[in-house]
Parts: C-alpha cells; sequence; structure tokens
C-alpha cells in the first residue's frame, strides 16, 4: 500500500460509515491497520461511539461542534504526515483495488496534485464527479433546472469527454478526493470559511493556480450512495449552505476570473 493516509467527516450518517469503513477494510491490499485513518464526528446526534471496538485501526475525533466539512478534514490532515492524502465520505463504497489504483496514477504523474476516481451511483449509473469550474450561470441552471442538460450544465459537467478515458479537469468532487501532501501543506488544506460545499472546487482551483494538475482517473472506482439533499424543496438549509458557498467562491476570486465567474 502506498504511503497513504485517509480521512472521513461524519454527522449522523453512521451506516453510510459502517459501509464506507467496511470497503476500505476489504481493498485488496487493506489498508486497515497500516494506513492511519480518522473518522472526524461533526457533533452528531446518533452516537457513533461503539464503532470504536470493531473498527480499531481507526481514530475517532469527536468535536463538540459541527465545524463544517473542511475545517474537520483539516483536522486529519494536519495530523498526517503521509505522502498522499484521501479524502472520503462516508456514502462512498471504495472498490477492491482502486486505492491503490488512484495512489498509482499519482505515482506515475508527479504534476498531478489532486486526483479523482470514476464514480458511480448506486444503480451502476455514472456520476460525473469531474468537471469545469462552475459559473453564476450554472449555479442558477443546476438550482432551477436539475435534471435538465442545458449546454451551460453539459459544458460544466465535461459530457464533451470519454469518461471511460482519463483526462485533466478543473476539479473532482471532495467525497472522493486524493491529493499529494504536499500540495495540501502549501494550500494551508481546505479553506474553512466554506462550511460545507465548495470547499472541493476552492482546492482544486488554488492547486491549478499553483502549478499542480487536477485528473479524472476512470481505473479506479467508487460507488457514491448519493443523495442531493440540497436540492429537495424551495428552502432548506442544506440549499441556503450551496448557495452561501457559491456566491463565496464566485467573490473570492471574482478579480481573476472577471467575466469567467458568469459565464
Amino acid at each position: 500500500m502506498t504511503d497513504l493516509s485517509i480521512s472521513i467527516v461524519n454527522y449522523n450518517s453512521r451506516e453510510d460509515l459502517i459501509g464506507c469503513l467496511e470497503s476500505i477494510k476489504d481493498q485488496g491490499q487493506s489498508p486497515a491497520g497500516t494506513v492511519p485513518t480518522w473518522v472526524i464526528d461533526n457533533a452528531s446526534t446518533e452516537s457513533i461511539r461503539d464503532l470504536e471496538e470493531k473498527y480499531k485501526w481507526v481514530d475517532f475525533i469527536y468535536n463538540k461542534i459541527n465545524i463544517g466539512f473542511g475545517a474537520a478534514n483539516n483536522i486529519a490532515i494536519s495530523r498526517s504526515d503521509s505522502k498522499y492524502h484521501l479524502v472520503l465520505n462516508p456514502d462512498i463504497r471504495i472498490k477492491k483495488q482502486a486505492i491503490d489504483e488512484l495512489a498509482s496514477f499519482m505515482e506515475k504523474n508527479p504534476d498531478v496534485g489532486v486526483a479523482g476516481p470514476r464514480l458511480v451511483y448506486g444503480d451502476g449509473k455514472l456520476q460525473y464527479s469531474c468537471r469545469r469550474f462552475p459559473t453564476f450561470t450554472t449555479f442558477v441552471s443546476r438550482g432551477l433546472f436539475p435534471e435538465k442538460k442545458t449546454k451551460a450544465m453539459a459544458d460544466y459537467l465535461m459530457l464533451d469527454k470519454d469518461h471511460n478515458s482519463g483526462f485533466d479537469c478543473d476539479w473532482v468532487l471532495g467525497s472522493c478526493l486524493m491529493a499529494k501532501k504536499c500540495v495540501l501543506d502549501g494550500l494551508k488544506g481546505f479553506d474553512e470559511s466554506y462550511f460545507m460545499y465548495y470547499e472541493d472546487i476552492d482546492l482544486c482551483y488554488r492547486a491549478k493556480k499553483a502549478g499542480f494538475r487536477v485528473a479524472y482517473d476512470p481505473s479506479a472506482e467508487a460507488t457514491h450512495t448519493y443523495k442531493r439533499e440540497s436540492a429537495g424543496g424551495l428552502f432548506n438549509k442544506l440549499k441556503y449552505h450551496h448557495a452561501a458557498s457559491a456566491m463565496r467562491f464566485f467573490a473570492k476570486y471574482l478579480g481573476e476570473r472577471k467575466w469567467g465567474t458568469f459565464i
């Protein structure tokens, strides 16, 4: 197993978390007990403390308040001294050999700072997990017409690419993202001003600015048992966080991206 560490941020996702940990344990060369793995619980109301006995190879960290996705991952990143760091959501199921495949890809491509695998939904359908940077147009289009593939959305989701082949992209989903630890250290991890959403986009943006490639590697695959809860209803807390993070990203880089922020 390549020099690697793993972090998983948990918030009331006990059953998903168990599935994720089992998939890590079942890797072809199991990292259980050999790869530093942290579960950072963001003040969940459902207890996971009993899992410490079952998964003794995992270090569990319990935050007293929900500090957000990026800030929680940064706790593990700051403690890791590995060459690569893998960020996982609890609803990810890593397929056998996938961790080694992704790490091997990064070993062969030293100019890649961040990489993501091929993601599929529970039914096996492809999830477009590698994308171009969002614009205000794609943000509005995705919010109002989530199922409609407008030209702007097709460009955003890179539908012009063969997703059975690897290629460079602007960003990969933070639900399953591997990065060089030296890159994370140089960028000081995730920007903690994003409570949730867009912190993965921001990280990839900064990595590219620093001269590193961001890449999609379909030789590694994971299942994402994804529920887009931020799309539910006209108003909800997650939709608020999504919108707030989007506006933060657009404002943060407006001076650099200029009209690229909007179209």
